[in-house]
């Protein structure tokens, strides 16, 4: 039936995303995280997607010398900056005071912001010399994963013609497939680390 065509060209669009997905992510990580991308065999341990991927380097941070957060900071970085100038435009259609104005007037050279997570870092450094606090930040990025939830290319099945489409394009695509995930992994992390430096603070 089409319904099984589709699901087998779903699963193998997986399957190719995941190998490139794994050779890029080796050609840039470092450390503990290059070792672990080098010697996992996907196969073996039942990696299937991307995003099963980017869950065995958060898994295997326990037991090796990274922190769950590098391995979603990997992810990130592999973004182009291609897809940067264009979440900044989705942040500046999504914020208001302050916090608009510094993206509007944003030099991402001038601030050596090359990937998301460096924008994120300095949305937050940046909330102590101005009128917005990091919940803010948060917040505003929460309201980028909702406009990406909403993409058409989140809910349908990628065909491989799709693939193709989106390949020319660069990798916006892959951020709307997993992206998301690992942003708010990412937000809950700090989230999570900010609980518990106030925790220290109170014993």
């Amino acid at each position: 039936s089409s319904d099984d065509v589709n699901r087998m060209f779903a699963l193998l669009s997986q399957k190719e995303e995941l190998y490139k997905l794994h050779s890029n992510l080796t050609e840039i990580a470092s450390g503990d995280l290059l070792k672990v991308l080098s010697e996992l065999d996907t196969e073996e341990q039942g990696i299937d997607s991307p995003v099963e991927l980017i869950s065995y380097l958060i898994k295997e941070a326990e037991n090796n010398d990274y922190t769950e957060e590098d391995a979603l900071i990997l992810m990130l970085n592999y973004l182009e900056k291609e897809d940067l100038t264009e979440i900044i435009k989705l942040l500046i259609g999504t914020s208001s005071g302050e916090l608009l104005n510094l993206l509007l007037n944003l030099d991402t050279e001038q601030n050596n912001i090359r990937y998301l997570d460096d924008l994120y870092k300095y949305l937050i450094e940046q909330a102590s010399f101005n009128d917005f606090t990091e919940e803010d930040v948060i917040r505003l990025f929460l309201n980028l994963l909702k406009i990406v939830e909403q993409e058409p290319i989140v809910q349908e099945i990628i065909t491989p013609t799709q693939i193709e489409e989106k390949e020319k394009g660069g990798k916006g695509w892959i951020f709307l497939l997993f992206g998301g995930l690992a942003l708010i992994l990412l937000i809950f992390l700090f989230v999570r680390r900010k609980e518990s430096d106030k925790e220290d603070e109170t014993v």
